[in-house]
């Protein structure tokens, strides 16, 4: 994948895909298409590396932030709803724990940015 997502931080995102998609689902100058994940990968290695995401994400938001997040997520078209669907099953397997979306700092959307970015690379075998 051409963009580190560890180089951007969520509002410039947010500015660059407004500024520059010249159709919904296109990156324009990102090189790059939306969403970033449209589907998760099968197999142990994707399952043990989304439940860390997740447990992370719930460590740090709780269960309902996580959700939130998620949405949050699907909202900046980096996720699909259908990938947001996988997602939140998911997130039933790592359990209950109080929290909220507010809780999450930049970092955190930052992580689960590069995140979603090598499990999109997981999905696609020619950008290895």
């Amino acid at each position: 994948m051409g963009v580190n997502p560890l180089e951007y931080d969520v509002e410039e995102l947010r500015e660059l895909r407004e500024r520059s998609a010249s159709g919904p689902g296109e990156g324009g100058n990102l090189g790059v298409q939306l969403p970033y994940l449209s589907h998760l990968p099968a197999g142990a290695e994707t399952q043990a590396f989304v439940l860390d995401w997740l447990e992370d994400l719930v460590a740090a938001a709780g269960f309902e932030g996580a959700v939130a997040a998620l949405e949050y997520y699907r909202f900046m078209g980096w996720i699909t709803p259908e990938v947001r669907d996988e997602l939140e099953d998911h997130l039933l397997g790592v359990g209950y724990r109080p929290g909220r979306f507010g809780d999450l700092e930049r970092a955190h959307h930052m992580r689960s940015l590069a995140r979603i970015a090598r499990l999109a690379e997981m999905a696609d075998p020619e950008t290895r």
